[in-house]
């Protein structure tokens, strides 16, 4: 504590109480006036209103003009100083939000050092009660600004992790009430003189009392504090807690807050939160999948279903193209193939009407395309089976006979022979990476590629397989071993879900016997190809069955005749 005298500052030593502090003859005099303060005792605090009006005299009177344009001067100067810096600094300080409490600081510090510089004696007299409820009460304010620098530049920096985490209203009130709490506390201690652990020790019963009453209401409390550290989800996210699923709107310390999709608050109890399953659809991104399950009759191929229903997909808005959407086999059910459509959407509200649309698309796609939704095994279902195999049969065959008409082995077959063949094969299906056959099989049928895509792979001199080519529909392969009886020189893998037709050796034994000179036109036909094919497999590094001289046409026909031959 510092006293002001006629000689210079007298300095009181801090480990007394303020109360004890020795009052010392202090004297100052400016111009004619004379301000005098204390004397050798220490004087009792005034009691009666006459005193009280004596002291608000002293502080009310100003002995000299100097001493005033002093006060003044020194006001102005720490509050434009102040100010200036706040105005050079306010970008940051406004980043930070605490550029309103370095105002209402600069503001107390000015006033703080006019009133010094106003009545130097006064400002440091212990006994002056007025003195020391200025000096509490800027002392007050500078706490409080000193609470709001600290969490402004402490506090929300580490709850949101430098910014890249959202501040969580909840920890961060909790956290600031007990901080303010604490200080709070030990400024009354100081202020007052009050020691608030005999008050603390006093209401133990009472606060066990009310643990007791207040159980559930406390168990709410800290299971908020654990997802508020832990933040499985935030204002804003799209959730779903148990069976009920909505937008999170409020986070509490009693209770998360939901908007539903019908439209409806609902209030779910932080207890009640932590101890059911949490699904956020905005975590890792708002992108969730979902999916629908349908069920198609036996007879309709996979390949067809899935082309089907893929359409469907591409028809509804509101699913995502990329991730891309799919279709899976799940089941073989009683009266049904069941096939799920698995999609991806960006906006989990919506789920609902998505899917709604897509089994709409769904509906009018497998209308359209002739395919149905089986009834239950237990339903009696009236249909003229026969007329609509037949009808089926009839458009299989007609593809079939479009495919020999364009290829080139069979271009030398006449009309009836081709209606023929068309006519006694059948369709060949496969799904996506199911193979044809494998290099180094025996062959005995050949293919002509009706729907769908297929890769052609032949293992090069390393032992590493290598892609030769692709076939598109309307290729045929497969000819060479079925007619000349080699072994397969490479293996097909359908690309995508395929539909072939197939052709056996029974087949070219009734089309060589039906026409005695077919046999020499067609090994032609496959001598050029054959050579075609090593000369591919050549060049891609990939090996190949037989000799350059298998490649002639006499040799060709000369296997086909030995081959067919055995077959009579």
């Amino acid at each position: 504590m510092v006293n002001w005298t006629n000689s210079g500052f007298v300095f009181v030593p801090q480990h007394l109480p303020l109360a004890q502090a020795p009052a010392t003859a202090t004297t100052q005099t400016t111009g004619d006036s004379q301000e005098s303060v204390g004397d050798n005792t220490a004087k009792p605090a005034p009691t009666d209103t006459n005193t009280y009006h004596a002291q608000w005299n002293k502080w009310l009177t100003v002995y000299s003009w100097q001493l005033g344009a002093r006060s003044v001067g020194t006001a102005l100067g720490v509050i434009v100083l102040g100010f200036i810096l706040i105005h050079i600094f306010r970008r940051i300080l406004n980043k930070y939000l605490i550029a309103r409490a370095l105002r209402w600081a600069t503001l107390a510090v000015g006033i703080y050092s006019a009133l010094i510089a106003l009545h130097p004696v006064l400002m440091t007299d212990p006994n002056d009660i007025i003195t020391v409820t200025l000096h509490k009460t800027f002392v007050a304010v500078i706490l409080l600004v000193g609470i709001r620098l600290f969490d402004r530049l402490v506090i929300v920096p580490v709850l949101t992790r430098g910014g890249k985490v959202t501040l969580s209203r909840f920890i961060h009130q909790i956290i600031l009430a007990v901080i303010t709490i604490f200080l709070l506390a030990e400024y009354i201690h100081w202020a007052f003189g009050l020691d608030i652990s005999s008050l603390l020790t006093g209401t133990a019963v009472i606060s066990i009392v009310l643990g007791l009453a207040l159980q559930e209401t406390l168990g709410n409390f800290f299971s908020g504090l654990v997802l508020q550290a832990s933040v499985p989800f935030q204002p804003g996210d799209w959730i779903q807690i148990g069976d009920m699923e909505g937008r999170v709107v409020e986070m509490t310390w009693r209770a998360v807050t939901i908007l539903t999709g019908a439209g409806n608050y609902v209030l779910i109890p932080n207890s009640a939160v932590a101890k059911d399953k949490i699904v956020n659809f905005y975590t890792p991104t708002k992108s969730s999948a979902s999916s629908i399950s349908v069920g198609l009759e036996y007879a309709t191929p996979p390949h067809e279903a899935k082309r089907v229903l893929l359409l469907a997909v591409q028809d509804t808005q509101g699913i995502l193209k990329d991730p891309a959407p799919s279709v899976a086999m799940t089941s073989f059910d009683a009266s049904a193939v069941m096939y799920k459509i698995i999609f991806w959407i960006n906006e989990p509200q919506s789920r609902g009407g998505v899917e709604n649309a897509l089994r709409m698309s769904v509906w009018y796609r497998l209308k359209q395309a002739g395919l149905n939704i089986p009834f239950n095994i237990t339903t009696i279902e009236m249909t003229d089976v026969e007329k609509r195999a037949a009808s089926e049969g009839k458009r299989s065959e007609m593809d079939r006979l479009a495919a020999v008409s364009k290829s080139e082995v069979f271009a030398s077959l006449s009309d009836e022979l081709k209606k023929k063949l068309a006519g006694e094969t059948s369709d060949f299906h496969l799904a996506a990476g199911q193979s044809f056959y494998h290099e180094g099989d025996a062959g005995d049928s050949m293919f002509i590629l009706l729907e769908g895509s297929a890769e052609v792979f032949a293992h090069a001199e390393d032992g590493k397989e290598v892609n030769v080519g692709n076939l598109d529909a309307g290729a045929t392969f497969g000819e060479i071993s079925a007619m000349t009886g080699q072994s397969r020189v490479g293996t097909i893998r359908a690309k995508t879900d395929v539909r072939a037709m197939e052709i056996t050796r029974d087949h070219l034994q009734d089309l060589f016997q039906s026409d005695p000179g077919l046999m020499a036109k067609v090994s032609e036909v496959v001598a050029k190809l054959q050579k075609q094919h090593e000369e591919a497999f050549k060049k891609l590094g990939a090996k190949h069955a037989d000799d350059d001289k298998h490649t002639q046409s006499h040799s060709v026909l000369e296997r086909m005749k030995s081959l067919f031959s055995i077959l009579h």
